[in-house]
């Protein structure tokens, strides 16, 4: 790979740390299944695991930021951002 391609690389990566930095994201768990009731319009969130059943299942937020190291053997550094 060349240093101008690890380059542009390494800058989508720290654009992607920034922005989960400053806008975190919530999911909701993936554990849980949405099922519709039958003859009624509710909506139910199941975890098939333990048969937790819930109406609103609880969000959870995702990772902020990232570790990102990148080495540059031909430009003899090593760049580490956290």
């Amino acid at each position: 790979m060349y240093p101008l391609e690890m380059i542009l690389i390494s800058k989508r990566s720290v654009n992607r740390m920034l922005q989960m930095e400053i806008q975190p994201r919530q999911l909701i768990d993936p554990r849980f299944t949405q099922l519709v009731e039958a003859g009624r319009q509710g909506v139910y969130h199941v975890n098939l695991a333990n048969f937790d059943i819930q109406l609103r299942p609880v969000p959870y937020v995702l990772p902020r930021g990232g570790i990102l190291y990148v080495s540059f053997p031909l430009l003899l550094c090593d760049v580490a951002l956290c």
